[in-house]
């Protein structure tokens, strides 16, 4: 286990990295979900980990062999029940009827009371009083609307700067590498404003490289780490896909 000494010095170079101050102590929380409920979710958005330092937070989500994030819900019929088959969003982001709850509303979330779309202009350039055709976070893409916009609120109501971190296993073989090379994600990263909270990707293999690089290339523990994450890596990526 990193010491408190290791984990301030990893966060410090990293936040540097991020264009974050990096003025310890540094905090860690791992698998966390925001205790204030502040986008005010049924089940609230979860996050591999979460640092917070005393003038920045940084959220974080990692991913492995995983093609890319989760997508809404509501636009795939109910499998059980009186209403299996029934969807909740047509998939457009336009004036419609949610046929579980009758609430009318552009996002059946929105009618549920969840404040994605209040938020997601300060992030996104997007007008939440317009329509789309299809809605723009019909897909993968919609896990990071979440983590963006909560990551937003936490930067608008603690006064604080706050970034999200995709953390990824950078290997040819491997699927999430690919994503962040094609044009749906251009096209998302187009859509983010400049001025407020920052989305960036990292490897693993860089983000170990800043952890050796902060706590100094002797030590041993940070060195095994690296090797095993990257053998790890290596042996996954070099698997025969069936």
């Amino acid at each position: 286990m990193a010491s408190a000494a290791e984990r301030d010095a990893v966060l410090a170079r990293l936040s540097t990295r991020l264009n974050l101050p990096e003025f310890g102590p540094w905090q860690v929380e791992l698998e966390w979900e925001d205790p204030g409920n502040r986008l005010r979710e049924r089940r609230k958005s979860q996050v591999d980990a979460v640092a917070t330092g005393p003038c920045a937070t940084i959220l974080f989500e990692c991913k492995f062999g995983e093609i890319d994030g989760g997508a809404c819900s509501r636009t795939i019929p109910r499998q059980v029940g009186a209403q299996a088959g029934v969807r909740q969003c047509n998939g457009n982001y336009e004036m419609q009827t949610n046929p579980v709850n009758e609430e009318k509303a552009r996002c059946a979330l929105t009618g549920k009371g969840i404040r994605y779309w209040e938020l997601i202009p300060g992030v996104f350039q997007l007008d939440s009083t317009a329509d789309y055709i299809p809605c723009p976070f019909d897909g993968p893409s919609y896990q990071w609307m979440r983590n963006l916009v909560l990551a937003e609120e936490i930067r608008r109501s603690e006064a604080r700067q706050t970034s999200f971190v995709i953390v990824y296993a950078d290997h040819p073989n491997l699927p999430f590498p690919n994503k962040l090379v094609s044009p749906e994600w251009a096209e998302f990263i187009h859509a983010l404003r400049t001025d407020t909270v920052q989305l960036h990707t990292i490897s693993y293999q860089e983000l170990l490289r800043i952890a050796v690089d902060a706590v100094g290339g002797s030590n041993t523990k940070w060195r095994d780490l690296e090797k095993w994450v990257l053998d790890k890596i290596n042996r996954i990526g070099s698997t025969p896909k069936r």
